[in-house]
């Protein structure tokens, strides 16, 4: 499934880089390059890819990148820049991927413009939170999920922002 791969990949590139992989974490993300494609051609909405490049852009960060990972990098700044043209079309847990992605791959310029779209889709009652998107697919969550989302996307673009105890708050 290629939503999970790529969360898996995530999970053992971040558990990589602080240095608390598996034993034979390398070898699996080495394995990594030969399904990117199909991960790539299965994010046929916006949303899905703002989720693939969010959990594949760890990747980016980990040691002989270039090498081990030929062409990676130029596809998720493509794609980026896709999700970022229509970033208006995203969902709140879209949006939110697309922030963290794009703070992950060093576009701070872009991730602070999206990050702004999506603090004004927040919420203020009980503090600051995210309404999941009801007409896209189940798996994006719930209420909590989808703030869940929005934090990682503050921390990650803006991690002095003081909106993030507001969103704990909630």
């Amino acid at each position: 499934e290629p939503y999970l791969t790529a969360l898996a990949i995530d999970a053992l590139a971040r558990a990589k880089l602080a240095g608390a992989a598996p034993v034979g974490a390398d070898a699996a993300l080495d394995r990594a390059a030969y399904v990117m494609p199909q991960i790539f051609a299965a994010a046929r909405t916006l949303d899905g890819e703002a989720y693939v490049i969010a959990h594949l852009a760890a990747m980016t960060r980990l040691e002989n990148t270039k090498e081990r990972f030929a062409g990676v990098r130029e596809r998720l700044e493509e794609i980026a820049l896709t999700v970022r043209s229509s970033s208006d079309q995203l969902g709140n847990a879209g949006l939110a991927l697309a922030t963290r992605a794009h703070a992950e791959l060093g576009m701070t310029a872009e991730a602070a413009v999206l990050l702004d779209k999506l603090l004004a889709r927040g919420v203020k009652i009980g503090g600051l939170h995210w309404e999941a998107d009801r007409d896209t697919y189940d798996w994006w969550g719930d209420d909590i999920s989808t703030s869940g989302l929005a934090l990682d996307a503050l921390l990650a673009a803006r991690p002095d922002d003081r909106r993030t105890a507001e969103i704990a708050q909630w």
